[in-house]
């Protein structure tokens, strides 16, 4: 109970901060950040693949390294495309958006490419 009535102890409520869901646009933002994630680990998991089949004692063909590469390496291509169309998607899920949550969405879609530009290169 305050000693002093009709103030709010709440610190949000000294700010001003309102308790609106938060757009949706934010839950792309979060598959996308987890596919990155995904390319990451998949990445070292092909690096290492790499190493284990030019390192290895023996020169015969292993057919079965081979596979494992290819596959991790289409795996980590359709995780880039999936990401890629899904930041593209990303402004269409904004609709009737404030001006500023408008410029937010435009930082956190160009901070995405950048992201996924440099994991590609």
């Amino acid at each position: 109970m305050a000693l002093v009535s009709g103030i709010s102890l709440d610190p949000e409520a000294a700010i001003g901060v309102t308790k609106r869901p938060p757009p949706k646009w934010v839950d792309g933002v979060d598959e996308i950040q987890y596919d990155v994630g995904r390319i990451k680990q998949k990445m070292k998991e092909l690096a290492s693949l790499h190493d284990k089949h030019l390192n290895r004692p023996t020169l015969d063909d292993s057919s079965e390294e081979e596979h494992a590469i290819e596959i991790t390496t289409q795996e980590i291509t359709q995780l880039f495309h999936r990401c890629q169309r899904a930041v593209q998607a990303l402004p269409s899920r904004s609709r009737a958006c404030s001006e500023q949550e408008g410029r937010l969405l435009g930082n956190v879609v160009a901070s995405l490419a950048q992201a996924l530009q440099e994991l590609s290169t």
